[in-house]
């Protein structure tokens, strides 16, 4: 989380959206994946524009 944001790739419905392929992430990163849990409240639909979008998505 940087600055109050929350990445759209750790949304708990971003399977909808995208695929991750964590074959492709080494060990110390795959924590930044991690889903979040349905009790966060998101104002809006995946945005794959954001800039808290992984650049190499």
């Amino acid at each position: 989380m940087a600055l109050g944001l929350i990445p759209e790739i750790t949304r708990y419905d971003r399977d909808n959206y995208v695929e991750i392929y964590t074959k492709n992430i080494t060990k110390p990163y795959l924590k930044y994946y991690k889903k979040e849990t349905k009790k966060r409240k998101y104002f809006g639909s995946f945005d794959y524009g954001s800039v808290m979008m992984p650049i190499h998505s």
